[in-house]
């Protein structure tokens, strides 16, 4: 009797636990972005522009909407019985390491999309933002999701990453890896000595978009120490917390309106989303990164979920048995 009057008191108080929310986009994208000048409400004609509307960033789109149950639905459940269907998955405390769940986490798997965060920490390392791409038929011949990049125009870097991260886009892969290193091939070689350099010992790329090739896989635990790099660079983190955003060719005529292929965003209530990438390949099957910030502690959580029928899913239901039974 107890036990049970414990349970009902425990699950009672959790109805007035107070958490952040992730919905509305920091001011900081703003400052980061704004190095390219252009946010919304200036002149749409001007070049090298990101034009971000807040009133279109946190718009619920009902095509993709995805609901979520509130944390006060949430059942207090034994660590046992708790396992999700994906073929891999992790959930790291990024602050101490410490592992709150785990699943197959050094299997080599296809991660799709997943790789291009690698792609874009090569970016930074090798590239000025305001360079201009100009964008090959060979780009835009890429197969897989399209940021419909059209042969020989011409687009900064660092709309390119915003492609590349928000609407996961392959031919801004393909773009970046030409522009830097002249080949996909070239590119590919700067991607595996940024992994070895990164310790993840059970990665190897084979191109910048994470489309199915031999050599091409990584883990869930090489893919939460990836992570910790990009939540030390604040831009990626931004650009990959936009629902919608526009961004334009250099002269302003091709205009590339991008939705974020991460449908988590802005649907877990009290739940602070800092960042996340999506990927799918009929190998790789349904991935998803997510980064969250824990209410009580301010501490950040990295979730991996990796071969999945359903990522969002096993993601919302991941994440909510962190924070309904983790402190």
């Amino acid at each position: 009797m107890i036990k049970e009057l414990a349970v009902i008191i425990l699950v009672f108080c959790g109805q007035f636990n107070i958490f952040f929310t992730g919905s509305e986009l920091t001011g900081s994208v703003f400052n980061s972005l704004k190095k390219s000048g252009e946010v919304a409400g200036a002149d749409s004609r001007s070049k090298n522009k990101i034009e971000i509307d807040k009133t279109r960033i946190n718009k619920t789109d009902k095509s993709r909407s995805y609901s979520a149950p509130a944390f006060s639905q949430i059942g207090i459940s034994d660590d046992n019985d708790f396992e999700v269907k994906s073929k891999s998955a992790i959930a790291v405390n990024a602050e101490t390491g410490a592992i709150i769940y785990e699943k197959n986490i050094r299997e080599k798997l296809p991660v799709a999309s997943l790789a291009k965060l690698t792609t874009a920490l090569v970016v930074l390392d090798k590239v000025d933002l305001e360079s201009q791409a100009t964008i090959s038929g060979n780009a835009v011949a890429t197969e897989g999701n399209k940021g419909n990049l059209k042969t020989g125009e011409k687009i900064t870097v660092r709309n390119l990453l915003c492609l590349l991260l928000v609407n996961s886009s392959n031919d801004a892969a393909t773009a970046l890896a030409e522009h830097i290193s002249g080949s996909e091939d070239g590119f590919v070689k700067l991607m595996n000595k940024k992994a070895k350099a990164l310790g993840l010992e059970n990665t190897s790329f084979a191109n910048p978009t994470g489309l199915d090739q031999e050599n091409n896989y990584s883990t869930a635990y090489d893919l939460t120490k990836l992570v910790k790099i990009v939540l030390n660079e604040p831009l990626l983190l931004e650009i990959m917390r936009i629902q919608d955003l526009d961004v334009f060719s250099v002269d302003g005529v091709n205009v590339h309106h991008l939705s974020n292929t991460n449908k988590l965003l802005g649907k877990l209530p009290g739940i602070n989303i800092i960042g996340g990438k999506t990927g799918f390949t009929n190998q790789a099957e349904e991935c998803l990164i997510l980064i969250t910030v824990h209410p009580e502690n301010n501490q950040r959580i990295i979730s991996v979920i990796l071969g999945s029928e359903d990522r969002f899913g096993e993601m919302e239901k991941l994440i909510n048995w962190i924070y309904g039974n983790k402190s």
